[in-house]
């Protein structure tokens, strides 16, 4: 063991004596450069060369910082900065028009319109029969106008939140009472071969009864419930449970309901074979107010008014608002309904 240590010492001094003596040999044999070449090597601002060999001007003794200002690169904040490209828009995605906010679970809103946005797809053939105008996916597709991918209790969450009023009457299928809340319009918007349309829900219900689409109407905010699940005993979103948003033959479990004198039967309505686009076919839902100008529908009969031409306005001074019928609504016979 000691012969080793000692074998191992012997080595590193022998290349210490080795290193000594390679220093001395460079600095005695190697050639001076002359004066030119150190006069151009780069420089300190003392006037010694510099050991990094980094470019550095050579400055005469009486230089002052200022005379080297012009020459200096402007500060990093000053310099002018590459134009930021403008993300683009996904493709096919085009926006509405205003500040669209995601409040999850598939809504998005517009608040300065209080208008709820929602994505979906038509659900039937035309001439099928109908009962929902809006379901959830897959929920009762086969008679529903369309389907969209949302959360039911975030949509009812959304209009309270927009400061709509949940009213109610509905407590049964088919309900003979007129349900209550307040009015919504429902515009479907889709694209097809470059053209877009948008068009009203009612637009793309056909009234069998009547030979003649459905009269335009705004939908009635009833609010669905939390009910108890017969099977699982556990409470639940009425809605949810259902898979229903809009309901044209009146539902408790619905959302927005049909306020016409229809939506107290399931036998009127199809689909608008001449407005509906292809089954599958991508939408945009649209549920907005209601303007200040447009009269809430008749109630009973679904046609006592609404079915009449709008009167034309006398000559002079602009009338504020026309009349909703140019006759008085008649009463209905005894009996008869839509």
């Amino acid at each position: 063991m000691k012969k080793a240590l000692s074998v191992a010492l012997l080595i590193g001094v022998l290349l210490l004596v080795v290193a000594a003596v390679a220093g001395v040999i460079y600095h005695v044999f190697s050639p001076a450069l002359p004066a030119s070449a150190v006069s151009s090597l780069p420089v300190a601002g003392d006037g010694s060369p510099d050991p990094s060999g980094a470019p550095r001007a050579v400055m005469p003794p009486d230089t002052t910082v200022g005379d080297l200002s012009s020459t200096l690169p402007p500060p990093v904040e000053d310099r002018p900065s590459a134009p930021v490209p403008p993300v683009p828009a996904p493709a096919g995605q085009d926006q509405p028009a205003g500040k669209v906010v995601d409040y999850g679970g598939g809504v998005s809103v517009l608040p300065a319109e209080r208008t709820i946005i929602l994505k979906g797809r038509t659900c039937v053939a035309m001439n099928e029969g109908l009962e929902w105008g809006i379901v959830l996916s897959r929920g009762k597709e086969y008679e529903s106008v369309v389907a969209v991918d949302a959360d039911a209790s975030m949509i009812q969450f959304t209009l309270i939140a927009l400061g709509y009023n949940q009213g109610g009457g509905v407590d049964v299928q088919g309900d003979q009472r007129v349900p209550t809340g307040d009015r919504l319009i429902v515009e479907v918007e889709w694209e097809l071969e470059g053209t877009r349309t948008t068009r009203r829900l009612e637009e793309l219900v056909w009234n069998i009864a009547q030979k003649r689409r459905m009269l335009s109407t705004s939908f009635v905010f009833t609010g669905s419930k939390m009910i108890t699940d017969s099977e699982t005993n556990s409470v639940v979103f009425a809605a949810t449970a259902e898979r229903l948003v809009l309901a044209l033959y009146r539902d408790p479990a619905a959302i927005l309901n049909n306020p016409l004198e229809t939506g107290s039967d399931d036998i009127y309505y199809i689909a608008n074979r001449r407005t509906l686009p292809p089954k599958g076919t991508p939408v945009t839902v649209y549920i907005r107010p209601v303007p200040a100008a447009e009269p809430a529908p008749a109630a009973s009969p679904e046609n006592a008014s609404a079915a009449l031409p709008a009167a034309a306005p006398a000559q002079g001074p602009p009338l504020a608002a026309p009349p909703a019928s140019p006759l008085p609504a008649a009463p209905p016979p005894a009996g008869a309904g839509e």
